[in-house]
């Protein structure tokens, strides 16, 4: 694949959720406007249109495939054939209220959340709903499902989040009220951790099983945290209304970088695809990108290939103008010595996976052109002051392509 993702889908409005075939290179858009686009897309040729579905009255604001493939959505669900775009079954009584989330669970067992905090289970066997919970007052704005546990993850805009046993009537457990807007959810650490982004730009993490209070906060994102992407089990993605998409690693809690942005427009959602090789993203740019994170997985190559190919993963420098980047670290050298010092220590011991790694190679690089400064110092001194300059540049001024975004003028206050 060369690195390459595919290219760019643009549409007539805006996009206001995205969805991956579960086994084929296809993704499905749902538009403000109501519409359902369907494209194969392709790294070595054109992404092609397979099909536009009309069937919404109002905005699509959910899509989710079956495990074999089918999609939806407004205030009624409407499965699809995913293949051929036929309509299978139309259920416009579905909720009193306009849907805003819905989720497959299994085969046979999907979930739909609504504006007014209601969510319900369906068989679509029968089409029939099985079990519904009102514990949310304002709208269901994420939901995750945890088959091992039954457990259905759910967020809601009152500022609770609720857990729900699926073989039960009643709400399993839920949270204290956070005073904020829960807008999306993501698990970590093998299920272990849950991180839930809110309005008000704060990560809020639960431990599983610990719902009262949360064991841990990572404020910082300016704007409020509406998507969330697992990359793996100690990296997440993060989309945020003022269009960048962050990468964050979770505890440790660090900014590692800036993988993109959709200029200063929303990003309205992030997933995988199902081969985790590429992140789609959509927001009110009318557009959904493709991003490359395959170097995250990838253990194939050793450390020295790395160094000479990080650009080549999609973490590529955002200036080559170094003489205004040394100014700009010499400025603020002195703050950062102590944390750097930590940070390189335990990075270059504990950094186990190739994206990871990577990150800290480019790092490396960049650092050697500080050392001008300590030409008067002795040989150990030199040495010292290389150790202790592990800070990213790229982190200050973004990470991809030509994008120049400093640290501090999307994340404040990061220790």
């Amino acid at each position: 694949m060369d690195g390459n993702p595919p290219k760019k889908l643009t549409f007539d409005n805006q996009v206001f959720d995205l969805a991956f075939h579960p086994q084929n290179d296809i993704v499905a858009a749902g538009l403000l406007t109501g519409e359902v686009y369907c494209y194969k897309y392709s790294v070595e040729n054109e992404n092609e249109l397979t099909y536009k579905l009309t069937d919404h009255k109002k905005s699509c604001r959910s899509l989710e495939f079956s495990l074999d493939g089918k999609t939806s959505l407004d205030q009624s669900i409407i499965e699809y054939n995913a293949s051929t775009g036929k309509k299978i079954y139309t259920n416009s009584e579905a909720h009193d209220s306009p849907i805003n989330k819905i989720l497959c669970l299994n085969e046979n067992v999907m979930a739909s959340g609504d504006d007014d905090g209601i969510v319900k289970l369906w068989d679509v066997r029968s089409n029939k709903s099985i079990m519904q919970w009102q514990e949310n007052e304002d709208f269901i704005s994420d939901m995750k499902f945890v088959p091992e546990k039954r457990n259905l993850l759910v967020s809601g805009a009152d500022g609770y989040f609720s857990v729900f046993d699926i073989r039960k009537k009643d709400v399993y457990a839920r949270s204290d009220n956070l005073d904020d807007e829960l807008l999306s959810i993501t698990l970590v650490k093998n299920k272990s951790k849950v991180v839930v982004g809110s309005q008000e730009g704060i990560l809020n993490i639960f431990t599983y099983g610990d719902w009262g209070d949360v064991s841990d906060r990572f404020p910082g994102h300016p704007q409020s945290i509406d998507a969330l992407c697992t990359i793996d089990e100690n990296t997440i993605c993060t989309g945020s209304s003022d269009g960048l998409i962050r990468v964050i690693s979770i505890l440790p809690n660090k900014l590692v970088g800036v993988i993109g942005s959709h200029d200063d427009y929303p990003i309205e959602q992030l997933k995988l695809t199902h081969d985790g090789k590429f992140m789609g993203s959509c927001s009110h740019d009318n557009s959904i990108k493709f991003w490359d994170i395959d170097y995250f997985f990838n253990d194939e190559e050793d450390e020295e290939d790395e160094e000479d190919n990080y650009e080549f993963s999609g973490f590529a420098r955002g200036s080559n103008n170094d003489d205004d980047d040394d100014e700009d670290d010499e400025d603020d050298e002195d703050d950062e010595d102590d944390d750097d010092n930590d940070e390189g220590e335990s990075s270059s011991s504990k950094k186990k996976d190739k994206g990871k790694r990577k990150l800290e190679d480019v790092d490396d690089d960049d650092d050697n052109d500080d050392d001008d400064d300590d030409s008067d110092d002795s040989d150990d001194s030199d040495d010292d002051s290389k150790k202790k300059k592990k800070k990213s540049k790229k982190a200050k001024r973004g990470i991809g392509g030509t994008l120049k975004t400093p640290v501090n003028s999307f994340f404040a206050g990061i220790d």
